[in-house]
Parts: C-alpha cells; structure tokens; sequence
C-alpha cells in the first residue's frame, strides 16, 4: 500500500496475467468477433451468412481465421476458448429452448462482453 500511497498502481494479478496474455495472441477483427457471437450463441453457418448478409464461403473463411488466431480445433472449442480468455460469457439465451423429451431446464449459451 505504501507504494500507491507513493503514486504507483496497482494490478490485481489475474487482471495483469490477461492483459500480458493479449497482448502475445492475435487480435480478432470485427467481424471475426460478430461470427465467433453468432457461432457462441449456436448459430450453423448457414444462418450466420444469411444474419450478416455475407456468403457462406466468407463465413468459413471467417471460421479458420477464428480457429487459427485462437489455436481451436473446432466451432465449439473456439467459443469455449473464447469464453476462458473473457471474449465471451457464459449466459442463459434470451429466446426460449425448443422443448425436448430431454430438456432439463435452460438452454445455456455464450454471449460477449464488452472490453
């Protein structure tokens, strides 16, 4: 305390651990962060051309520039990660679950927060 109280910062260790880790990884484009919401919130590529009004191919694209800069091996795997570095957090979805024999309450979804 002494040293802020001398004018210095302080950094919680976990915020100060995130900020050097984004600091060594590739950054997301904006849209590359619109598809990987999209993809979070399960949508099939399909829908996310049709939402972003962009062709199939480029949402694919899109996909391996994602996986690539964050190291996944798949859609979900990226959404997870995502979720881990803070990109994204997990949340319960707005829209209602489609009702199954199965359903064993609400359906969980990732959604991004702003940084």
């Amino acid at each position: 305390m002494a040293a802020v109280a001398n004018g210095m910062r302080y950094m919680n260790m976990s915020v100060a651990r995130r900020m050097a880790d984004s600091l060594t990884r590739a950054t997301l484009t904006s849209r590359e962060i619109e598809v990987l919401n999209l993809v979070a919130h399960g949508q099939p590529n399909k829908a996310i051309a049709r939402q972003l009004r962009i062709e199939l191919g480029t949402v694919k694209s899109h996909m391996s520039a994602i996986m690539a800069k964050l190291g996944a091996t798949s859609r979900t795997h990226a959404a997870r990660i995502a979720a881990a570095r803070g990109l994204v957090e997990e949340g319960v979805a707005s829209a209602p679950a489609p009702r199954s024999s199965h359903a064993a309450g609400p359906e969980r979804s990732l959604q991004f927060v702003a940084s």
